[in-house]
């Protein structure tokens, strides 16, 4: 797989997060664990008040495409259960670090 430059994966994150808050009005923030260049993968929160408790964390996987061309998981919670996890009453995957996060809001610019 052709390396991602630091620059450019940020602004392909930044366009993703624009067209998910576009696609989907009860998102209010979408979290990403900036998780480094060397990791192939893009992880990404999406607190949504729309979402249904499951009381559990299921990160979705989607293979890169001609729209992204970076690996996604995609995670959707609640605001109640992004709360737990701020608080680590809720355990993450192990690479799922919550030390190195970015959070984009609805009503602020994502660029």
């Amino acid at each position: 797989m052709e390396t991602i430059q630091k620059q450019n994966r940020e602004e392909l994150v930044r366009q993703l997060v624009r067209e998910h808050f576009d696609l989907e009005d009860g998102i209010e923030r979408i979290v990403w664990f900036q998780n480094g260049d060397k990791e192939p993968d893009v992880r990404l929160i999406e607190v949504n008040r729309n979402s249904i408790v499951t009381g559990s964390f299921d990160a979705f996987y989607f293979a890169p495409s001609a729209d992204f061309p970076l690996p996604i998981q995609i995670a959707d919670v609640t605001p109640a259960e992004w709360e737990k996890i701020q608080r680590r009453e809720w355990q993450l995957p192990t690479d799922w670090a919550l030390d190195k996060i970015k959070v984009f809001e609805r009503d602020q610019p994502t660029s």
